[in-house]
């Protein structure tokens, strides 16, 4: 909006500027035009004759008739057509001889000096359409300048009205979607009850087949529906994290000990190191917690079975560093520049047929960015992927 107004407001200053040149260079060339045609005069025998004994004093009303009269002849109107018709001065026109006052003369004036002994009288010109003739003059340049104020204006309101349109467009499909995720919740806390209830009834085992799949199928898309509500309530204007003193890596040991069954199933070794003394970190548990999950459970979605992963906590001048290594197929160059966007998804999780919307590393992004820290991701094709979180700490925190 302040563009638009800047740019309408140079555009017509420029109007503005160009309209008082033209109006003085107009002015010069009418003075000049009048000039000439009473120095043609002052040299006209038939003008001699008419001023003869014409040493004018202001009131003698009588001389000044007789240098009104000289314009008006044909000798007269001929020499100022002449000069007007010079300097391209095209136009309906007045003249008079007006007697000298005490304030200035009219810009488009000449003194009649050269008529008569002093210069108490001026040839005063007038003209009818001077404003339209300057106006034409500017010609193309101010009616194009116009043209696109309009323009640019209409573009403005048009895009504001599809702006805003879309805005209510996207927040009715951001509530339809919450909604929808709150719904698909409730029925699928109750099949994860009704599961876990008939794997403890009595002749019903813990490894029955279609119970497995029921289990798994649904906590999958448990945490599926989490992640999106996490999002939605990281997109919403009010939304504070709930920041206190943590001990970061008994964060990560309970984090890995509720992933055990996870980690076992799949085969994979997680080593975990950390530096001694570490200082407590102020941040948000819940949400810290849920980060570590989600770059964990993606290290061991898209490795193969066995796969080893590093996990790393220390202090470093940038801040604690948690750093999460695997030895899975990695990233592309390409695909790393957009890995952290909403509903972006890497090759290998199309190519392995892994389940999501691409929203997990969109919200660790999220978090870290409220954290105000930073996360960087290093892979190669085939070399496995390291992700490093930089937050920021005090030493003067005690633990919550």
């Amino acid at each position: 909006m302040l563009a638009l107004a800047a740019l309408i407001f140079f555009q017509l200053r420029w109007i503005q500027h160009s309209t008082e040149l033209l109006e003085e260079q107009f002015s010069h060339r009418v003075d000049m035009a009048l000039c000439n045609a009473v120095e043609q005069m002052a040299d006209s025998k038939s003008c001699a004759e008419i001023t003869k004994g014409c040493s004018v004093k202001s009131g003698n009303e009588g001389c000044q008739v007789k240098l009104d009269s000289i314009f008006r002849t044909a000798e007269g109107s001929v020499a100022l057509q002449e000069a007007l018709a010079f300097y391209k001065l095209d136009l309906p026109y007045q003249i008079s001889v007006v007697e000298k006052l005490e304030n200035a003369p009219s810009s488009h004036s000449c003194s009649l000096s050269p008529l008569i002994e002093d210069e108490t009288h001026y040839l005063n010109i007038d003209f009818k359409d001077q404003k339209s003739f300057i106006l034409g003059r500017l010609g193309f340049m101010a009616y194009s300048s116009f043209a696109i104020i309009l323009f640019i204006g209409l573009v403005f309101i048009l895009s504001s009205y599809y702006l805003i349109r879309q805005k209510r467009m996207s927040e009715q499909n951001l509530d339809y979607f919450n909604h929808m995720t709150h719904e698909f919740r409730t029925p699928l806390t109750n099949i994860k009850l009704a599961s876990k209830l008939l794997s403890q009834k009595q002749g019903v085992n813990g490894n029955h087949r279609y119970l497995n799949i029921i289990q798994e199928e649904s906590h999958q898309l448990m945490e599926q529906v989490d992640r999106v509500l996490h999002l939605a309530r990281l997109d919403e204007e009010e939304f504070t994290l709930k920041k206190e003193p943590i001990d970061t890596p008994k964060m990560v040991e309970k984090t890995l000990q509720d992933m055990s069954l996870r980690i076992s199933n799949s085969q994979a070794e997680v080593s975990f190191t950390q530096s001694p003394n570490l200082p407590p970190l102020l941040a948000d548990r819940f949400h810290l917690s849920h980060v570590i999950r989600n770059l964990l459970d993606n290290a061991l979605k898209y490795s193969p079975k066995g796969a080893i992963i590093e996990l790393v906590i220390k202090d470093t001048p940038k801040g604690l560093l948690i750093q999460i290594k695997d030895n899975g197929p990695g990233i592309s160059v390409a695909q790393q520049k957009r890995i952290f966007q909403k509903f972006q998804r890497g090759a290998s999780a199309k190519t392995t047929g892994q389940k999501g919307f691409g929203l997990g590393l969109a919200y660790v992004k999220k978090i870290i960015d409220l954290h105000q820290g930073q996360i960087q991701l290093r892979s190669e094709t085939g070399q496995g992927t390291t992700i490093d979180i930089y937050l920021p700490q005090t030493q003067k925190l005690a633990y919550a």
